[in-house]
This record gives structure tokens, sequence and C-alpha cells, in this order.
């Protein structure tokens, strides 16, 4: 399991932040927004933490 996971909708938004992850070698996984499903009743999570930073349309 990773240490965290990022979810976003554009990839070129978090260069600077996979960078910084990627400088200390953090282990961090990317999660599209369009390869996003979840399952509730599933016990397989991404990652412990996943940092989410998709707006609400609306």
């Amino acid at each position: 399991m990773t240490g965290f996971a990022i979810l976003t909708e554009h990839l070129s938004w978090f260069e600077p932040l996979f960078d910084a992850v990627s400088a200390r070698e953090i282990l961090a996984q990317t999660i599209h927004a369009d390869e996003l499903c979840c399952d509730p009743s599933s016990a397989i999570i991404p990652a412990p933490l996943v940092f989410n930073r998709i707006a609400v349309s609306g």
C-alpha cells in the first residue's frame, strides 16, 4: 500500500506536488477521476490518506 493517494482531474495542475513528493521519495499513488471507482462494501482502500482537490460542479 502507498503512503497516500492523490485524486486529481488535471495532472498538469499537480506537477509541483508530484515533484515535491518524488524529491522526498514518498510513495504516493495518483488516481485520475476518470479511473475512480468506489465500492463502499470493499475492504480494499487505495491508501490510508487520499488527497482530494476535485472541485464540486454545480
